[in-house]
């Protein structure tokens, strides 16, 4: 995030909360500010989550994404 005052943590958790993809969402330190964990159909349904959702939200300044291949 870019700011991180309440008014845009409340707004990203908040937007977050209404994706029906989204399983949990953890405010967290260090490198990033938010762990969003979200089940997609397909990459062509991520793609659409990242670029038509997250894109959408103010302050958001950068993503990273992570993949589970597999569950044992």
């Amino acid at each position: 995030m870019k700011n991180h005052d309440t008014i845009h943590v409340a707004n990203f958790i908040r937007e977050m909360n209404k994706t029906p993809e989204v399983m949990e969402v953890y405010h967290i330190e260090r490198n990033y500010d938010f762990s969003v964990k979200a089940v997609m159909l397909n990459m062509e349904s991520y793609q659409k989550f990242v670029l038509h959702q997250l894109a959408n939200i103010p302050n958001i300044d950068h993503t990273q994404s992570s993949f589970v291949l597999s569950n044992n």
